[in-house]
Protein backbone atom coordinates (compact mmCIF):
# COMPACT_ATOMS: atom_id res chain seq x y z
CA UNK A 1 0.00 0.00 0.00
CA UNK A 2 1.33 3.13 -0.92
CA UNK A 3 1.57 6.21 1.35
CA UNK A 4 -1.48 8.98 0.57
CA UNK A 5 -0.47 12.15 2.96
CA UNK A 6 3.01 13.22 3.93
CA UNK A 7 4.30 16.13 6.25
CA UNK A 8 6.96 18.04 4.44
CA UNK A 9 8.49 21.79 3.15
CA UNK A 10 6.53 23.56 0.65
CA UNK A 11 8.36 26.40 -1.09
CA UNK A 12 5.57 28.66 -1.17
CA UNK A 13 3.75 28.54 2.21
CA UNK A 14 5.99 26.81 4.81
CA UNK A 15 9.78 26.52 3.75
CA UNK A 16 10.47 25.49 7.60
CA UNK A 17 8.61 22.39 6.62
CA UNK A 18 4.64 21.31 8.18
CA UNK A 19 3.04 21.56 5.33
CA UNK A 20 0.32 19.08 4.68
CA UNK A 21 0.92 17.25 1.09
CA UNK A 22 -1.41 14.67 -0.93
CA UNK A 23 -1.32 12.11 -3.58
CA UNK A 24 -2.82 13.25 -6.42
CA UNK A 25 -2.38 12.62 -10.15
CA UNK A 26 -1.89 15.79 -12.69
CA UNK A 27 -3.82 15.18 -16.28
CA UNK A 28 -2.44 18.62 -17.36
CA UNK A 29 0.05 16.74 -19.92
CA UNK A 30 0.13 14.07 -22.56
CA UNK A 31 -0.28 11.64 -19.97
CA UNK A 32 -0.98 11.58 -16.06
CA UNK A 33 2.06 11.88 -13.43
CA UNK A 34 1.82 11.35 -10.12
CA UNK A 35 2.48 14.58 -8.03
CA UNK A 36 2.80 15.71 -4.12
CA UNK A 37 -0.02 18.67 -4.16
CA UNK A 38 -0.08 20.88 -1.32
CA UNK A 39 -3.14 20.87 0.87
CA UNK A 40 -2.52 24.90 1.87
CA UNK A 41 -1.42 26.63 -1.51
CA UNK A 42 -2.61 24.05 -4.17
CA UNK A 43 1.41 23.73 -5.16
CA UNK A 44 2.84 20.62 -6.83
CA UNK A 45 5.89 18.71 -6.68
CA UNK A 46 7.23 15.38 -8.11
CA UNK A 47 6.01 12.63 -6.65
CA UNK A 48 8.84 9.44 -7.10
CA UNK A 49 7.47 6.62 -8.21
CA UNK A 50 9.28 3.14 -8.90
CA UNK A 51 9.74 1.46 -11.83
CA UNK A 52 8.09 -1.79 -12.27
CA UNK A 53 10.17 -4.84 -13.10
CA UNK A 54 9.88 -6.48 -16.78
CA UNK A 55 7.10 -8.52 -17.11
CA UNK A 56 8.49 -10.83 -20.23
CA UNK A 57 11.91 -11.41 -18.00
CA UNK A 58 13.22 -14.56 -19.75
CA UNK A 59 13.66 -17.98 -17.47
CA UNK A 60 17.56 -18.94 -16.82
CA UNK A 61 18.95 -21.98 -17.77
CA UNK A 62 18.60 -23.13 -14.20
CA UNK A 63 14.98 -22.00 -13.99
CA UNK A 64 14.66 -24.28 -16.99
CA UNK A 65 16.41 -27.09 -15.97
CA UNK A 66 14.12 -27.39 -12.81
CA UNK A 67 10.34 -26.44 -14.44
CA UNK A 68 11.95 -29.54 -16.71
CA UNK A 69 12.42 -31.92 -13.56
CA UNK A 70 8.87 -30.70 -11.84
CA UNK A 71 7.06 -31.20 -15.18
CA UNK A 72 8.54 -34.90 -16.42
CA UNK A 73 8.27 -36.14 -12.75
CA UNK A 74 7.05 -40.13 -12.50
CA UNK A 75 3.49 -40.63 -11.32
CA UNK A 76 2.70 -43.62 -9.56
CA UNK A 77 -0.52 -45.91 -9.98
CA UNK A 78 -3.11 -44.62 -13.07
CA UNK A 79 -2.67 -40.54 -12.26
CA UNK A 80 -1.56 -37.85 -14.95
CA UNK A 81 -0.99 -34.44 -15.06
CA UNK A 82 -4.54 -32.17 -15.95
CA UNK A 83 -2.90 -28.69 -16.09
CA UNK A 84 0.76 -27.46 -16.00
CA UNK A 85 1.34 -23.34 -15.78
CA UNK A 86 4.43 -21.57 -15.51
CA UNK A 87 4.56 -17.82 -14.84
CA UNK A 88 7.33 -15.58 -14.18
CA UNK A 89 7.20 -12.72 -11.47
CA UNK A 90 10.07 -10.89 -11.19
CA UNK A 91 13.49 -12.79 -10.82
CA UNK A 92 10.93 -15.90 -9.47
CA UNK A 93 9.01 -18.41 -11.81
CA UNK A 94 6.21 -19.85 -10.23
CA UNK A 95 4.59 -23.68 -11.11
CA UNK A 96 1.14 -24.64 -10.70
CA UNK A 97 0.45 -28.39 -11.61
CA UNK A 98 -2.56 -30.08 -11.26
CA UNK A 99 -2.65 -34.03 -10.87
CA UNK A 100 -5.41 -36.18 -11.05
CA UNK A 101 -6.78 -40.09 -11.81
CA UNK A 102 -6.78 -40.86 -15.66
CA UNK A 103 -10.62 -40.53 -17.17
CA UNK A 104 -11.94 -38.29 -14.58
CA UNK A 105 -13.41 -35.77 -16.22
CA UNK A 106 -16.79 -35.27 -15.14
CA UNK A 107 -17.17 -37.18 -12.25
CA UNK A 108 -17.04 -36.55 -8.39
CA UNK A 109 -13.33 -37.51 -8.29
CA UNK A 110 -12.24 -34.90 -10.93
CA UNK A 111 -13.83 -32.47 -8.28
CA UNK A 112 -12.76 -34.12 -4.74
CA UNK A 113 -9.48 -36.16 -5.97
CA UNK A 114 -7.24 -33.83 -7.36
CA UNK A 115 -3.50 -32.85 -6.04
CA UNK A 116 -2.52 -29.59 -6.65
CA UNK A 117 1.11 -28.12 -5.95
CA UNK A 118 2.74 -24.91 -6.29
CA UNK A 119 6.36 -24.15 -6.63
CA UNK A 120 8.64 -21.01 -6.84
CA UNK A 121 11.84 -21.57 -8.60
CA UNK A 122 14.67 -19.44 -8.08
CA UNK A 123 16.72 -17.78 -10.45
CA UNK A 124 19.43 -20.00 -9.16
CA UNK A 125 17.44 -23.20 -9.94
CA UNK A 126 16.16 -24.18 -6.45
CA UNK A 127 12.93 -25.33 -5.82
CA UNK A 128 10.98 -23.95 -2.80
CA UNK A 129 7.81 -25.29 -2.33
CA UNK A 130 6.19 -22.42 -0.28
CA UNK A 131 5.87 -18.52 -0.41
CA UNK A 132 8.94 -16.95 -1.24
CA UNK A 133 8.30 -13.84 0.59
CA UNK A 134 8.21 -14.79 3.60
CA UNK A 135 8.30 -12.84 6.79
CA UNK A 136 9.95 -15.03 9.02
CA UNK A 137 12.74 -16.20 6.43
CA UNK A 138 12.37 -19.61 8.01
CA UNK A 139 14.53 -22.65 6.34
CA UNK A 140 11.96 -24.55 7.37
CA UNK A 141 9.75 -23.38 4.74
CA UNK A 142 11.74 -24.71 1.69
CA UNK A 143 11.61 -28.54 0.79
CA UNK A 144 12.73 -30.18 -1.84
CA UNK A 145 10.14 -31.09 -4.27
CA UNK A 146 8.21 -34.28 -3.34
CA UNK A 147 6.88 -32.53 -0.12
CA UNK A 148 5.12 -29.76 -2.02
CA UNK A 149 2.17 -31.16 -2.30
CA UNK A 150 -0.98 -29.66 -1.36
CA UNK A 151 -4.70 -30.44 -1.14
Amino acid sequence: MTRQTKIAKCPKCCPEGGACFKATTDWGGEKPVSVWECQNCFHTKPRLTRKQPDEHTPLTRKQLWAITAIQQAKLTGNKEVKFFSVRQIGSFATVTVEVGMKNDEGTMASILCRDKGHFYVRSGGKILAADPIDENKSKANEHPLIYGWRH
